[in-house]
């Protein structure tokens, strides 16, 4: 449920109608129209029309499965409409248009306009029983009535849709009669050029995008308005959690203002007392440090600091670019004194190279190198042992000081 009310998000601007006729053989022909809300602009994206009722395109399949508002019109041999001179009874009473009809077993659409009033019937087992699986309609309608929506941008006093002429006055449908033709002439929409055939499916998209109908119907099954009401739901309950999460974004980005900005002031303030006690305080630290420096070094037996950076700089200078340098240990630590007085004692003419290198032949030519070096006595406790896992040999060595 949370998730398809998420991915309404994505339907909300587009509308899709769909005419399913029948023919007087019970052959089922289809049309889809899909518009898009662009810009305060509708715009066609997809108008197929006098298809196989199986050709059902992959994207408007893609489109039904993500709960896109659909419109469904049915028309053709199972619906008969009936125009009369008034609509002093009620839409429910059948008879009166019928004679001799089981209202439990119609479903009854009426047209009111004022001139006439049409009525159309159609048996409640055909509306479900030509309803394509896997639809989840949000309105409906029957016969060509629905034409009506697009009366008000129809540059034509009347126009031909299977086999049916309907004809306008006064900015309504005037009657319907039966036409020379199956379908008339391609149609001119506000610069869009519909073809009769799609034109029922492009009046129901229509009728989705404006919310309205002067259609009202009686006896439609609860299986076929379910999905109207839980769309109307999903879309309410999207627009609030679309508002909550605008005032919420509203209030983060307050917030992050406020936050920066006080930050900003507490760090200017930090700035000013570090002025004040700069000197004072930088002093102190550089003669801690320095103490701390001079007294390891003492520890080790270097008498300048510049000696271990020596040290390092001249191995590092001799290095071929098949061996890894890993561990490069300047003033080994003396491990019996350390276990017997439990006291740190470092050997500062003892230093230990550890690394990498997949060729043992070039660790011993550069061990060669070292032991020429001018401060170097002499190169002990060589180990180099291949690890499979590195695809290489880890090599370890201590180097004498002279």
């Amino acid at each position: 449920m949370i998730r398809s009310i998420v991915n309404i998000g994505e339907v909300l601007d587009l509308y899709l109608g769909i005419d399913i006729t029948i023919d007087v053989e019970g052959t089922r022909r289809i049309a889809y129209c899909l518009l898009k809300k662009e810009n305060e602009r509708l715009i066609i994206k997809y108008c197929k029309g006098d298809l196989d009722v199986n050709d059902t395109d992959e994207q408007v399949s893609f489109l039904i499965k993500k709960g896109i508002p659909i419109h469904v019109n049915i028309n053709g041999r199972p619906v008969l409409t009936k125009t009369v001179s008034s609509s002093e009874q009620p839409v429910g009473d059948v008879n009166r248009y019928f004679p001799g009809l089981r209202k439990e077993d119609f479903v009854i659409q009426l047209y009111e306009n004022k001139k006439n009033t049409s009525v159309t019937i159609i048996r409640k087992d055909d509306v479900l029983s030509n309803f394509l699986p896997g639809i989840r309609v949000h309105t409906v309608s029957f016969g060509v009535l629905i034409v009506e929506t697009l009366i008000p941008v129809l540059n034509a006093n009347a126009i031909t849709i299977n086999n049916q002429r309907i004809v306008f006055a006064d900015g309504v449908i005037d009657h319907i009669e039966k036409g020379e033709t199956k379908y008339g002439d391609i149609l001119n929409i506000g610069g869009d050029y519909i073809p009769p055939e799609c034109l029922l499916a492009y009046a129901g998209a229509i009728s989705l995008f404006l919310q309205r109908m002067h259609i009202t119907i009686d006896g439609l099954p609860d299986s076929l308005l379910l999905e109207a009401k839980l769309f109307q739901v999903k879309r309410e309950l999207f627009s609030i959690g679309r508002y909550v999460l605008l005032s919420l974004l509203i209030f983060l980005v307050i917030n992050s203002v406020v936050f920066f900005w006080l930050q900003r002031k507490v760090t200017v303030a930090e700035e000013d007392l570090l002025l004040l006690e700069g000197r004072s305080k930088r002093k102190r630290i550089n003669s801690i440090r320095n103490s701390t420096m001079s007294a390891a070094y003492d520890k080790i037996g270097w008498e300048l600091n510049r000696i271990p950076l020596f040290y390092a700089d001249q191995l590092a200078s001799h290095v071929p670019v098949e061996i890894q340098l890993n561990i490069l240990e300047l003033g080994t630590i003396n491990e019996n004194a350390f276990k017997q007085n439990k006291k740190a004692s470092f050997n500062p003419f003892e230093l230990r190279v550890h690394g990498v290198t997949a060729d043992p032949v070039v660790l011993s030519d550069w061990i060669v190198e070292v032991e020429k070096v001018d401060w170097v006595k002499g190169v002990t406790d060589q180990r180099y042992q291949y690890d499979q896992r590195l695809k290489s040999g880890v090599f370890e060595f201590k180097i004498l000081v002279k």
